[in-house]
C-alpha cells in the first residue's frame, strides 16, 4: 500500500513542480542563470521528502489530530530555520550548525545556487542539495514502512 501511495505522490509532485517552475519563470518573468531541469529535479525530489514525512507521521499516529499538532509542530521549524527566509549565513554558529541537519537546508542551498550563479551538478552545492533530499527520503519511507509493519503486528 505504502508503494501506491508513493506512486501516486510523486506523480502529483511532478505536477506541481513543473507548475511552480512555469508560473516562477514563464509567467512571472523571474531569470534563471541555472537549468530549468535541475531545479524541476530538486523539487521533485524536496516535494518527496515531505511526502514521506507525511507517510512516516501517518504511520506513528493513531489519530488524525495528533498528526496534524505533529505535522505543524515539525514543519514550522524546519520552514523559519532551514535558510528559506534568511541565509543560514546569517545565523550565529550553532543555530547554523542545527539548521544543516533539516531536510530542507541543503536543498534550498542548492536551489538558490541554481538560480542566481547557474551552477549545475558539477558543484558540490548543488550536489549536496541533491543527496541531502535523496537521504531523507530514504529514511523517511524507510520509518514510515517500518512504523506499518509493527503497526500491523
Amino acid at each position: 500500500m505504502l508503494f501506491a501511495h508513493t506512486f501516486i505522490q510523486f506523480c502529483i509532485v511532478c505536477i506541481q513542480s513543473l507548475l511552480v517552475v512555469i508560473v516562477h519563470f514563464a509567467i512571472f518573468s523571474n531569470k534563471c542563470k541555472g537549468l530549468y531541469a535541475e531545479l524541476v529535479l530538486l523539487l521533485i525530489l524536496q516535494g518527496m521528502v515531505g511526502a514521506t514525512l507525511g507517510f512516516f507521521i501517518s504511520a506513528i499516529c493513531s489519530k488524525e489530530e495528533t498528526a496534524i499538532e505533529l505535522s505543524i509542530g515539525l514543519l514550522f521549524p524546519i520552514i523559519l530555520l532551514s535558510g528559506m527566509f534568511w541565509s543560514l549565513e546569517g545565523m550565529k554558529v550553532i543555530p547554523r550548525e542545527i539548521a544543516k541537519l533539516l531536510p530542507m537546508s541543503y536543498a534550498i542551498i542548492a536551489g538558490r545556487n541554481i538560480i542566481t550563479r547557474g551552477w549545475d551538478m558539477m558543484d558540490w552545492e548543488v550536489v549536496r542539495g541533491y543527496l541531502s533530499s535523496s537521504i531523507w527520503i530514504v529514511l523517511f519511507w524507510y520509518l514510515a514502512l517500518l512504523a506499518t509493519i509493527l503497526n500491523d503486528q
